[in-house]
Order: structure tokens, then sequence, then C-alpha cells
């Protein structure tokens, strides 16, 4: 666990996906401010089992190649994760709690993005990792979970997954029917979408993503409309 100096040092975090609309213990969140994490761009890499969606309650509408994308009678989906890019950089939201609350919030943290000391780093779908982001044209510290770049990591797709079959692994995994709980497939996608839209950002790959599920007719285009 990492720890604090003085239990009164804020902790920061750099949330850029599902952290964004689902944060951890949001009644203990000091601010939420607009940051970069530079060297990095957003992927829908990581295959999650936490939000698949069982066969007769999602979409179900493509067969995908190999059978990796289903388990336990559900279709498996993708969760955002991060890409070593150089020049570009993540515009994401800096969450700052009161340091306090971190022997409760790291360990949920922790198992949230699948992520422990105590097994092979191969296992593990994210990294806990500490980063350095600008805001305001300063930069401020803090942790985040980068994806695991170990290609022996079971949970990450690679870039020969193109466009189009992510989209299709995402338009599978939606449930049919809206839902106000966890976000899974493409309500993940818009949900990302929307909180960047909120603060004036928008990611050209997660565009890019949509305009793929939109090419694809079927009631999961109005799951990623325009913003």
């Amino acid at each position: 666990m990492i720890e604090d100096e003085n239990a009164d040092s804020p902790f920061r975090l750099f949330a850029y996906g599902s952290l964004l609309f689902e944060p951890e213990f949001p009644e203990d969140l000091i601010e939420t401010a607009t940051a970069e994490l530079p060297g990095y761009r957003r992927a829908f890499n990581k295959l999650s089992l936490r939000r698949a969606t069982a066969y007769e309650e999602s979409f179900d509408a493509f067969d995908l190649p190999g059978g990796h994308y289903r388990r336990d009678g559900k279709n498996l989906s993708l969760a955002l994760g991060t890409e070593a890019s150089l020049g570009q950089s993540i515009v994401g939201g800096l969450q700052i709690y009161p340091g306090r609350i971190l022997g409760k919030l790291q360990p949920r943290l922790d198992r949230r993005e699948g992520f422990s000391e105590k097994r092979p780093s191969r296992q593990n779908g994210y990294l806990r990792s500490s980063v350095e982001l600008m805001r305001r044209a300063q930069v401020v510290p803090a942790i985040t979970y980068l994806t695991n770049p170990d290609e022996a990591c079971i949970w990450t797709i690679g870039p020969e997954i193109d466009v189009i079959l992510r989209a299709k692994i995402l338009i599978n995994a939606t449930p049919r029917e809206v839902s106000s709980g966890l976000a899974r497939g493409l309500d993940y996608l818009q949900k990302t979408r929307q909180e960047l839209a909120s603060i004036g950002a928008r990611d050209a790959a997660l565009e890019e993503l949509a305009e793929a599920v939109r090419s694809f007719d079927g009631p999961w285009r109005a799951r990623v409309a325009d913003l």
C-alpha cells in the first residue's frame, strides 16, 4: 500500500475511464479538476469480466473469432486502459481525496483495477503507477492505473485488434435494456465521452470507436449518439 507521510496530505488520483463517472467514495472527494497525463493515449485494450453481460441480456449480435470474448455464459466487455504514445496526452480528472481515507480507498481501487502486489505482474491487468500530470501549466504528482504492457498479460488486447472488432466486442456486451447500474459495453464508452464533453474535451480514439459502432445498423446505434 502507498503510504502518506502525513495523513492530512491529499491523495491525488488520475481518472481517465470509468472512474470519471463511477468514482470510489464520491462522498469523500474534495475536488475533481481537469488534468492531462503526457506520453499516453486512451485505448479500449482491456478485456473485462467485471463488465460482462449474459448472452440472453445482451445484444449478442456478432460471431467473433477465436472464442476469446465469451466466458461463463457471458459476453466479455472491454475497459479503457492506456498505451504509451510519445507526443500525445490523456485528458482526464484529477480526483483529490483526504489522505486519512487512504486505508480504505487504496484497497478498493486495487480490487477494482485488478491489481495486487502479491501475484506475478503479468496477472495484473493494470499497474498502480506514480505519474506526473499537467494542470494549469504546473506539474502535479498523482497515482493512476496504467495498462500492464507485459505481452503475457492475459487481459490485454493489442493493436492487432482493430477498431471494427473492438466495436463488435462492445456491442455484444451491451445490455439490451438501459440500466443505472455498472456501465457495460457501449454505455461505458458513451459515459466516458459525455464526461469528457462536459469539460470541453474530445478523445479522437473514442470518437473513432463510436463511429465504428454507428457503422453497423441496429438498436445499439442510439447508445452512442453524437454529443
